[in-house]
C-alpha cells in the first residue's frame, strides 16, 4: 500500500505509535512487578509455614527427648535401688546366731525377763540408702553388780555386738536392769 500522507502526519502516526508501545511495556512491566510481588509473598508465606513446622517439630523432640532424660534418670536411681536392696540379703543377721552370741555371753545367776529384737532395715531416700543395724533390748535381774559387770563385759568383748548403751542406773537396781545393744552384721 501506497502511503500518501503528508509528512507531519506520517510523524505523528509514528509518534502516536510509539507512544502505544511505550505504553504496552510499561504495562507489561508493571504486571510482571506486580506477579513477582505476588510471587516472592507467596515464596514467603509458604517458608515461614515452613519454618513454624521444623520448630515445632524441634519443639517436639526436645521435649521427648527431656522425658526420656527423666525416665533414663528414674531407671538408673530404681537399679541403684535394687542393687542396694540385693546387697542387703548379704547383710541379714540371724535371729538363731543372735540368740547364740547372746546367751554364751549370758553369766549364770542373770536371769532375762524380756528379749527385744529388731531386724535392720534400710530406707530408700532419692536414690540413697539409710541403713540401720539390728538391735536388741533386753530388761532383767543380776543378783549382784559383780554378775552384772562380768555381763557388761563379755558383751564388750564379743565381736557380735557393738554400740552396746548400758546405763550407770542398772548398777543401783539390780532387780531391774535395761540395756540395748547393736549388732555388727557380717
Amino acid at each position: 500500500m501506497i502511503n500518501l500522507l503528508p509528512p507531519l502526519y506520517k510523524k505523528e502516526l509514528r509518534d502516536e505509535e510509539n507512544l502505544r508501545i511505550l505504553f504496552i511495556l510499561i504495562t507489561s512491566f508493571g504486571v510482571f512487578l506486580l506477579v513477582l510481588s505476588l510471587l516472592l509473598l507467596a515464596l514467603r508465606v509458604y517458608l515461614w509455614g515452613e519454618l513454624s513446622s521444623q520448630k515445632l517439630l524441634s519443639e517436639s523432640f526436645a521435649q521427648e527427648l527431656s522425658i526420656q532424660s527423666k525416665a533414663q534418670n528414674e531407671m538408673q536411681e530404681t537399679t541403684a535401688d535394687f542393687s542396694a536392696l540385693s546387697r542387703t540379703n548379704a547383710g541379714q543377721v540371724s535371729v538363731a546366731e543372735t540368740f547364740q552370741h547372746l546367751f554364751s555371753a549370758l553369766p549364770s545367776g542373770v536371769s532375762l525377763l524380756s528379749v527385744s529384737f529388731s531386724s535392720p532395715r534400710i530406707t530408700f531416700l532419692k536414690g540413697e540408702t539409710v541403713r540401720e543395724h539390728a538391735q536388741v533390748v533386753l530388761q532383767g535381774s543380776s543378783p549382784s553388780r559383780e554378775v552384772l559387770s562380768r555381763f557388761r563385759e563379755n558383751l564388750e568383748g564379743d565381736a557380735f555386738f557393738r554400740e552396746l548403751f548400758f546405763p550407770l542406773a542398772n548398777f543401783t537396781n539390780l532387780q531391774n536392769f535395761s540395756l540395748s545393744i547393736k549388732i555388727t552384721s557380717f
